[in-house]
């Protein structure tokens, strides 16, 4: 049986770290120090230890608010282009290359939608 390929525009991603407001528009990522297995959740409370800070610029933390969980990509590079305008550019391809490490990370996960 063939794979279905998905088009990246119709998905949806969803935050899976957890992140504050920083200064200036920006957003601190919150990410385990241990890591997210078990044995890293285990460590941080034994051993009290503060996550790792992560300052997103201001790009990187439009895209992170705008992953709600609601919008598309397609829609996320809508805002982005309203917001930023020709400093955004190219955006299908910023996004595209930022979700990628964002994924290999496992910042975000995907929600595929039904295409309207």
């Amino acid at each position: 049986m063939p794979q279905q390929v998905q088009n990246l525009l119709e998905l949806v991603p969803r935050r899976l770290a957890a992140f504050e407001p920083g200064e200036r528009q920006t957003v601190d990522l919150l990410l385990p120090r241990y890591g997210s297995s078990r044995i890293g959740h285990w460590l941080e409370r034994h051993l009290r230890s503060a996550p790792i800070r992560v300052r997103l610029d201001e790009f990187g933390s439009a895209v992170w608010r705008l992953c709600d969980g609601r919008r598309n990509v397609h829609q996320i590079a809508q805002e982005l282009e309203r917001a930023f305008g020709a400093r955004i550019q190219p955006v299908y391809d910023r996004l595209a290359r930022y979700f990628r490490s964002l994924e290999r990370r496992k910042l975000i996960e995907w929600d595929p939608r039904e295409p309207t």
